[in-house]
This record gives C-alpha cells, sequence and structure tokens, in this order.
C-alpha cells in the first residue's frame, strides 16, 4: 500500500512539475487533512491524514515515515510503547528546538482528565521509523485545568520559553512556559472563534488571532512573557494566512491568493510576489526567506518569493466553491496556464458586482455564484455577463442542457453562464411505506390542494397500519415544525412554478392564501408528531430539532433528492412535483451554482480558458442531472474494489463455516448470512452512482426540470425574512402576512426597474 501511495504522488507530481519548472514554482498532491508542518534540516516535514512525510522540495523528493512513534523501554519510569500520529488532539503535534525535532501530547488520566504535558526529541530513522528520545513532562497547573485542557495545536521555542496554542472548555489561549517549568505558565486569552497560529521569527514569536463579527478579522501581534500580546496590525473582512522564516525577520501575507511581504515595524503590505489559486491552509518560508510553501486544499506548493507579480497579471476568481473537483481543477489550470496566474477569493458576490458593472471595473473577472442568488438575475438581463459563444467547447456542452436549463444561462440567444454544480431537493414520499398503506406512488396528487387532501383523508385514517420502524415523518418533529416545513414547500414552489411558467408570482392569489390557512388550521395530532415545546418566540428558520434514522421508512420526507449525487441514500424518498393548476404545473427546480465571466475583464483569453478547462472536470452526477443524452446508469468508481472485498471476505467466512465445530457452525451461519445480505444489499443499491430506477424517473421528468430562482423572503438576514419569521411566530396570519410581502414584491420590482 505504501509503495502504491508514492507511486501516485509522483506520478501527479511528474504531471505538474513539468509545467511548473519553468516559473521556478512546484506543486504536488498529498493525501488527507494536514495536521502539522514545519521547516526541518532543509526539508519539509509534515502530518496528514496520519501518515508522516519529509518532503525534500528541490529535488522533488518524498520520504513517508510510519504513522506511529517508537518509544524506548522502562527508564527512569516511562513506559514503553507507541506515540500514534493519529489525529490532532490525541496524537502528537510537532515543533523545533534550537534546530532539533521536538514532538508533544497531552497525557491523560482514566477519566479522560489532562494531568501533564509530555515532550520528547524526534529522530527520524534509516529505517523509515520515528524514534522519542529524551521524554520528559510538564505538569499541568490548576489554572490550566480548570480551563478544561483537551487539545494543543501549534507550539515553538524561543529564547528558552515554550510557547504553545490550547484549547479548552472556555476557548483559545496561548500558554508560554518560561522556564521549563510549568507552573510559571502564563496565559493568554484568544477570541472564541479560534484560529490562533505561532510564527517564531530572528526577533520573537508572532500570534495571529482571528475574530469574527459579521465579517473575519484576522489580527497580529508580537507575544512574550514579558509584554504578553503586542498588537502589529489588524487585517478586517478578510481571510488572511501569515508566513514567517525562523532565521529572518521576513513575513509575507497571504490575502485574496495575493502574497505580500508584511513590514513589521509599520504594518503596511509591499505589491504582491506571486499567488496562490486557492486558499491556504497553513504557510512556512524556507531558504532565508526565498521559498514560501502554501498547504492548499491537500496540495504542497513552493512558491519563488523573489521579484514581483503586477495586480493586473492576475486572474482573480470571486465565489463560494469548496468541492474538492474544482479545487483540482484551479490547481491543474494555475500549471498549465501559469501566465494566467488564478486566484480564488473565497467570498460570496455580493451587490457589489451591480455597482461594479455601473463603473466598469474589471475585478473579478470570473463570478461564481448560484442562480438563486438575488444578484445573478440582474446581472444576465442587464447584459453584465460576457457572452461565451466564442468558445465551442462551451457552446457545444450548454446545447446537451435541458431547454429548462438552458433559458437560465442565456440572454438573447448567446451563452453566459457555466453550471459548475447542480442539487435540488424538497418534499417526498417513501414508496416502500406507502405501499403497507394500500397505495401507489401513482395515487399522489400533483397539486398541493390534491396532497394536502391525500393527507388528510387518505394517509391519516391507515397510519395504524404502520410497522415498527415507519413513521409518518422524521423521528422527534414537533407539530410546529412540520407545520413551517409545509408552509416554505408551498411558498417556495409557488415562486418557482409562477417563474417557470413565465409569470410574476402573484402573492394576493386566494389559492395560495387558502393553502397556507388550510396548513394553519390542520388538526396534527394524530400523527404522532411531538408536541410542541415552549418557547419565548417561534423563528421559522430555527424550527425545532428531528432527526433522520437510516433504517426507518417514512411516509413524508423533506429532503428528497431531485437530481444524483455521490450520496446515493435508499431511503431519501421519491420527490413529488406539486403545482397549483393547469397554469401553474409542477416543476422541479434545480439549484445552479455557475460560473460567469465579467464583461469588462481585461483576461477574456484566460477567464475562457479557465471556464473550459472546468467544464471537462464537472463530475458525472451534475452531468446527468444536466444533460438528457445521458441514459446509462453509472457505478461507484470503487465498485470493483468493493466487490473484490466483499468476495475475498465471504470466502473467508466460507472457509470458516466448513471448518467450524458444530458447536460454532449456528455462529459462523449468521456471520455468514449477515454477509452475504448485507453483499446483496450493496450490489442491488449501494454499487450505483446513478442508478437505473432513479435515472428513469429523472428522464421522464425531464420537460419539468428548471433552475431554481430567488426566494427572497426565505433568505435570512434580509428585511423581508422578518415577515416570514412574525408569520411562524403567530404575530400575523396568513392574510397579513401575504398582504405584505405582495407590497414587499411590487417595490422590489420598481427599484429593480
Amino acid at each position: 500500500m505504501m509503495r502504491e501511495h508514492m507511486i501516485a504522488l509522483l506520478l501527479a507530481f511528474a504531471l505538474l512539475t513539468a509545467c511548473a519548472a519553468a516559473e521556478g514554482n512546484l506543486l504536488m498532491k498529498t493525501e488527507g487533512s494536514l495536521c502539522d508542518a514545519l521547516l526541518y534540516d532543509g526539508e519539509t516535514l509534515y502530518a496528514v491524514a496520519g501518515q508522516f512525510y519529509t518532503w525534500r522540495a528541490n529535488d522533488t523528493q518524498v520520504t513517508a515515515w510510519r504513522d506511529e512513534i517508537e518509544l524506548p523501554g522502562p527508564e527512569d519510569g516511562q513506559a514503553d510503547g507507541l506515540f500514534s500520529l493519529r489525529g490532532a488532539f490525541d496524537g502528537v503535534r510537532f515543533f523545533l528546538s534550537d534546530g532539533k525535532l521536538c514532538g508533544a501530547r497531552l497525557l491523560k488520566n482514566a477519566d479522560d482528565e489532562v494531568e501533564a504535558l509530555q515532550l520528547c526529541d524526534v529522530t527520524l530513522t534509516g529505517d523509515g521509523a520515528v524514534r522519542a528520545e529524551n521524554i520528559r513532562s510538564l505538569s499541568v497547573p490548576k489554572k490550566i485545568r480548570e480551563e478544561g485542557l483537551y487539545g494543543i495545536g501549534d507550539l515553538c521555542v524561543w529564547d528558552g520559553a515554550l510557547y504553545m496554542i490550547a484549547t479548552g472548555d472556555r476557548g483559545e489561549y496561548v500558554c508560554i512556559v518560561e522556564s521549563g517549568h510549568s507552573e510559571t505558565m502564563r496565559i493568554e486569552s484568544l477570541s472564541d472563534w479560534g484560529g490562533g497560529r505561532l510564527y517564531p521569527t530572528a526577533s520573537g514569536v508572532l500570534l495571529t488571532e482571528v475574530s469574527y463579527d459579521g465579517q473575519p478579522r484576522t489580527s497580529l501581534y508580537r507575544i512574550s512573557p514579558e509584554a504578553g500580546k503586542a498588537p502589529v496590525c489588524d487585517f478586517a473582512d478578510v481571510r488572511v494566512r501569515i508566513a514567517a522564516s525562523a532565521d529572518t525577520d521576513d513575513v509575507y501575507a497571504v490575502i485574496d491568493g495575493r502574497v505580500r511581504p508584511l513590514d513589521l515595524d509599520t504594518g503596511a503590505l509591499g505589491e504582491p510576489v506571486t499567488s496562490l489559486p486557492l486558499p491556504a491552509d497553513r504557510c512556512a518560508l524556507a531558504e532565508g526567506g526565498r521559498r514560501l510553501i502554501a498547504f492548499v486544499k491537500g496540495h504542497l506548493a513552493l512558491l519563488d518569493t523573489a521579484g514581483a507579480l503586477p495586480e493586473e497579471a492576475i486572474l482573480t476568481v470571486r465565489g463560494v466553491m469548496n468541492a474538492p473537483w474544482f479545487n483540482e481543477a484551479m490547481l491543474e489550470f494555475s500549471v498549465t496556464h501559469p501566465e494566467a496566474n488564478p486566484v480564488l477569493v473565497y467570498e460570496p458576490v455580493g451587490k457589489e458586482a451591480l455597482d461594479g458593472m455601473l463603473t466598469r471595473s474589471a475585478d473579478p473577472d470570473v463570478m461564481l455564484l448560484p442562480c438563486d442568488d438575488d444578484v445573478y438575475d440582474p446581472l444576465l438581463r442587464r447584459g453584465y455577463l460576457l457572452p461565451l459563444d466564442d468558445s465551442a467547447t462551451l457552446k457545444n456542452l450548454a446545447s446537451r442542457f435541458y431547454t429548462g436549463i438552458q433559458v437560465k444561462i442565456t440572454e438573447q440567444g448567446r451563452l453566459c453562464a457555466l453550471p459548475l454544480a447542480v442539487d435540488g431537493e424538497g418534499i417526498g414520499v417513501g414508496e416502500a411505506v406507502l405501499n403497507k398503506l394500500g397505495f401507489q406512488l401513482s395515487d399522489v396528487p400533483d397539486t398541493w390542494q390534491g396532497f394536502l387532501d391525500f393527507i388528510e383523508n387518505d394517509i391519516r385514517p391507515r397510519l395504524g397500519r404502520l410497522g415498527e420502524h415507519d413513521r409518518f415523518t422524521y423521528d422527534e418533529m414537533e407539530r410546529h415544525t412540520f407545520r413551517s416545513l409545509l408552509r416554505n414547500e408551498i411558498l417556495n414552489d409557488w415562486v418557482q412554478c409562477a417563474d417557470a411558467a413565465g409569470v410574476v408570482p402573484d402573492y394576493g392569489d386566494p389559492r395560495l392564501l387558502g393553502l397556507l390557512e388550510r396548513v394553519d388550521a390542520m388538526d396534527l395530532s394524530a400523527y404522532g408528531l411531538e408536541e410542541d415545546r415552549e418557547r419565548e418566540d417561534w423563528d421559522f428558520f430555527d424550527g425545532g430539532g428531528y432527526s433522520y434514522g437510516d433504517d426507518t421508512d417514512y411516509v413524508i420526507h423533506w429532503s428528497a433528492e431531485y437530481g444524483f449525487s455521490e450520496y446515493n441514500e435508499d431511503n431519501s424518498g421519491t420527490p413529488l412535483i406539486l403545482g397549483f393548476g393547469e397554469d401553474l404545473p409542477g416543476v422541479l427546480p434545480m439549484r445552479l451554482t455557475v460560473a460567469c465571466v465579467n464583461p469588462y475583464t481585461e483576461h477574456a483569453d484566460s477567464a475562457l480558458a479557465l471556464l473550459e478547462a472546468l467544464s471537462q472536470h464537472i463530475p458525472q452526477t451534475d452531468l446527468y442531472a444536466l444533460c438528457p443524452d445521458l441514459t446509462e446508469p453509472v457505478k461507484q468508481p470503487d465498485a470493483d474494489w468493493v466487490i473484490a472485498q466483499y468476495d475475498e471476505e465471504i470466502a473467508r467466512l466460507q472457509a470458516e463455516l466448513d471448518a467450524a465445530q458444530p458447536k460454532d457452525r449456528q455462529q459462523a451461519e449468521q456471520t455468514m448470512n449477515d454477509w452475504q445480505a448485507e453483499y446483496d444489499r450493496y450490489l442491488t443499491k449501494g454499487i450505483w452512482l446513478i442508478p437505473q430506477e432513479k435515472l428513469d424517473w429523472y428522464r421522464a421528468n425531464g420537460d419539468r426540470v428548471t433552475v431554481a430562482v430567488s426566494t427572497w423572503f426565505q433568505n435570512v438576514g434580509q428585511e423581508a425574512s422578518e415577515l416570514m419569521r412574525q408569520y411562524d411566530a403567530g404575530l400575523i396570519d396568513a392574510r397579513a402576512f401575504l398582504a405584505a410581502l405582495d407590497r414587499k414584491a411590487r417595490m422590489m420590482a420598481l427599484e429593480q426597474g
């Protein structure tokens, strides 16, 4: 397994370095999440996914070490055994002290209480082992124990003092051990938001802490036993990563993908020297500040800091998109198109994008935003998106999409957006439990009026037929929550159906009022729902707690998937497509996240090239939701491997059964039968990424597929959402709610022209 892992690393690296070497930058894929990272003896030492590595970047050599630290035998009361590198809290954290590699972990007693901080020197041996020596313990003083200490983060040593980020029940704080004796430990509390990091430099230790008050704020301090935290500078409304050199006072700040030198005396930032395509998890400086090492979404990047990179040379992508495939595509594009210098600013595209169009702002070059965002439709309708028709690749792909999707990504016949992610869910029914009640899926009406009749007149009288593992709806759901969810689904469908029909939603329509009043008046005492808990104030967006059981079948589901996903749950329910009459038939509103290009960009060619690259990485599950010409079911990517594992295990169990003594045979047969039943379930359901049955259902309803639009009154934080809260809390009735909603909608229409 280790050999295969290393081959995979080197193959990935060979592809990337072939393109990046000319720029002096390197990029290498890792596996799993980063735990620790530091520079040691000219190499980068890091731990990911419970495995320990060193990377000699200049010759691309990676060495994998064992995932446990060997302890010596009993000596001076020390116990032998192993330190596991697995787990950020229970494992070992690494740091440097006078050039030596050291490890630290918390020692806990039988009651899981921390008793001591155990330190050791770490030696990397020639046979791939990691050995601990000079093990010593620092007692944890009472004032630390009272903080409920349970985890440690960054550690470093400077001028004989040990600095440590600690996490307790009351938050995060910095501990400074001045003389190797923990009773002199000093505590500096950090913000409740956490995120503290330590950075040793030639002149002292730097500390960053993150706070949040609507927007993130990163504060940089000098820290010492004498002065505590001394402010250096603040970075407001941006996410920042700091890289510092332990040998010099060189410090860089990574902000919105730009790597900028930071003057510690003035707090001023210099011009960018290089860029990163994605937000960095952690950064460090090597070679006296001449190279920056960044850990970026499962990759290691080594960047030159010499020279300068003009702002106008950077292709800026703004938006929230964190799918693994998207990260891979961005990183690959940064290597194959080094001239583009793409960076992702991981912030939503807000209303300032519309303001920027009025001033012909070229920033950002590419926008990632949901189609149900309030910003998307005005950008599209007002011609503020660059047509993508110059790309045959994108035009050909879009021509395969459902008509209901094409109309929402084109304007005046021109393609203006590329869908990157597709999902959708809503109310559904459990077909199996429906059958137990004597109904077929075809018995469920296709209008909201008919569906409420069906619940009250057909389902409710037969609920006594439900089996032990059957429920009307999710466990522990309160009546108020059920009522709120029904209202939410009705209002959302009203907007989506109206948009698909090409009309403005009419909140004064008596059909909508009648449905809401009917839900308000429903007697829910006979459905097995929990009685409402007492609250000072109901909140629609809280909704109360409820749970979803994997082994339970439900009549009513609230998250039935319209499309496809890698998490193909057996009992997520069949979605219902409910409308309001012949003029407002039901639809399948899919939520799209799209990539768009700023019409005023100075990098149109690079932006189109990026969208073309992204289009080659769109997952199968999303393509199947977009393209009706894909008609074959798809197995899970690891299906062959899983089948081989099942075959191997069942063969082993069969051999045990054949050799079992009479007294053990019954247990062996039971084990064998359990495994075979699980295998059969996998071959029937679990093996499929896109099962035939679900594919057939989706294709049969393809003419209902549309793109979900904004239901602005349900967006938390907006003024109109207060109407929802008041209605849900019973402060206003359905009639008053819809009247206020109608007035607000008319006002918004006038404002938007």
